[in-house]
C-alpha cells in the first residue's frame, strides 16, 4: 500500500509539473474538504423485519483538486480525497447487538466539469464522472466470524480489523451540482453537492454467506467546499 500511495503521489507531481510549465494558462491546483453522509446499501439489511435499522453516520473527506481547462465550459479534474465511510446498525430492542462498520478510502477521481456561464462571478456548475476508490482501512465491531467459520456473523463491542472481507478497489460514479465564485482571475471557490455510488461489490463474495447480497457504498458530502488556484502566464 505505500508503494501504491508512493507511486499516485509521484504521478501526481508530475502531472502538476508539467502542465504547470506547458500550460500554465490552462492549470487549476486545488483543495477540498467537506462532511458527508455514508452509508452502506444491502438488501439483506434493509429487509430484515424491521428489527435492524440504518444510524448513518457523518464523517470527513479532504483532499486535493488537479484540472485542465479545455474551453471556458469545460474542464477535465482528478486528484486525492481521503475518505471516511461506513455504516451505524442499530438493533430493535437490543442495545448491546448495535454495530459499527468504519471504512477509509483513497479516492481518485476522473471527473468532467461543465460550467454554465464562466463569464460571471458566480456560475453554477455540474461534475460527473468516475472514481477509483482503494481501500486503506476496514474496521467493524460485528465480529469476523461465527460458529459456522462464516464472516459478517455475530456481533461485539470490540471494533476489530476486517479489512480481508472487503475489495481492495471499487468503481464509483460521481454526480455533482454546485456554485463557483471568481474571487479573480486566479483564485476561485465554490461548493458542491457531491453524490458517489459503488458499481461494484464492495464485500468479497467468496468470502461471505451465499445468502448475503450485493453491498454499495453511497456517500453525499453536504457539501464539499473548494478552493482553486488557475496558473497563469
Amino acid at each position: 500500500m505505500v508503494k501504491r500511495l508512493t507511486y499516485i503521489i509521484l504521478i501526481c507531481f508530475l502531472f502538476t509539473h508539467t502542465y504547470i510549465n506547458a500550460q500554465s494558462n490552462k492549470f487549476i491546483l486545488g483543495v477540498n474538504v467537506g462532511v458527508q453522509a455514508t452509508t452502506i446499501l444491502n438488501n439483506n439489511d434493509l429487509d430484515d423485519s424491521g428489527q435492524l435499522d440504518y444510524s448513518v453516520p457523518y464523517k470527513m473527506q479532504y483532499g486535493l483538486n488537479l484540472a485542465y481547462r479545455m474551453n471556458r465550459k469545460i474542464a477535465f479534474q482528478t486528484g486525492l480525497i481521503y475518505s471516511a465511510q461506513g455504516q451505524n446498525y442499530v438493533t430493535n430492542g437490543i442495545a448491546s447487538a448495535d454495530y459499527k462498520t468504519n471504512l477509509n478510502y483513497l479516492k481518485i477521481p476522473i471527473l468532467i466539469d461543465w460550467n454554465v456561464n464562466s463569464d460571471k462571478k458566480l456560475n453554477f456548475i455540474f461534475q460527473f464522472g468516475f472514481q477509483f476508490s482503494n481501500l486503506l482501512k476496514a474496521e467493524s465491531s460485528r465480529a469476523r466470524i461465527n460458529s459456522n467459520n462464516v464472516p459478517f456473523g455475530y456481533y461485539t463491542s470490540y471494533v476489530t480489523d476486517v479489512k480481508s472481507f472487503y475489495t481492495n478497489t471499487t468503481l464509483d460514479v460521481v454526480l455533482g451540482p454546485g456554485v463557483n465564485y471568481k474571487l479573480n482571475n486566479k483564485i476561485n471557490i465554490g461548493a458542491i453537492l457531491r453524490m458517489d455510488y459503488s458499481l461494484n461489490d464492495i464485500e468479497k463474495k467468496e468470502l461471505k454467506p451465499s445468502i448475503r447480497d450485493i453491498a454499495n457504498n453511497a456517500t453525499l458530502v453536504l457539501p464539499q467546499f473548494y478552493c482553486n488556484y488557475t496558473f497563469t502566464n
